[in-house]
């Protein structure tokens, strides 16, 4: 019986320790040839703090994109972390309360000519940072009905 017991406990054991070694992120696919990306329409109204103004005040960027974004928005800090690879663009929002669990969203992005787009988020680049606008945020204190603006961080 004990021989039997360890035979299970090794399979558990080296089964495991398999799992370990499989370092490779896992990322949902977006086909970005279908245009199924481009979908979600837009505002033209951007959330900048408090205030609330038209999305034609921002002008297109072409700068690089930086890999931390923030701003706050009633006692929230909203974060993106972007990770643009060869293969995918993905972004991750992060809504920090404080005393509260962050709250965080992985998008994976298509990219055009003028902004990032996914069926659920698109991002434009601008010279004051990026707009963000989310078809369903998952959380009440993000409108799904503006574009938000992220400053870059240093």
């Amino acid at each position: 019986m004990t021989l039997n017991k360890l035979w299970i406990f090794l399979g558990f054991l080296l089964l495991n320790l398999s799992s370990l070694c499989i370092s490779e992120a896992i990322t949902a696919e977006i086909d970005c040839s279908t245009g199924d990306a481009l979908s979600l329409t837009a505002t033209d109204l951007v959330l900048v703090g408090t205030d609330v103004v038209n999305v034609k005040d921002f002008k297109q960027n072409h700068e690089q994109l930086s890999k931390r974004y923030s701003t706050e928005i009633g006692g929230a800090t909203l974060v993106l972390s972007l990770d643009f690879a060869p293969d995918y663009q993905t972004i991750i929002r992060t809504f920090k309360v404080p005393g509260q669990p962050d709250n965080a969203k992985t998008y994976n992005l298509c990219a055009s000519e003028e902004d990032f787009s996914s069926d659920k988020l698109r991002l434009k680049v601008v010279k004051d940072g990026v707009l963000l606008l989310e078809a369903d945020p998952g959380i009440e204190g993000i409108p799904n009905d503006l574009w938000i603006l992220y400053s870059r961080e240093n």
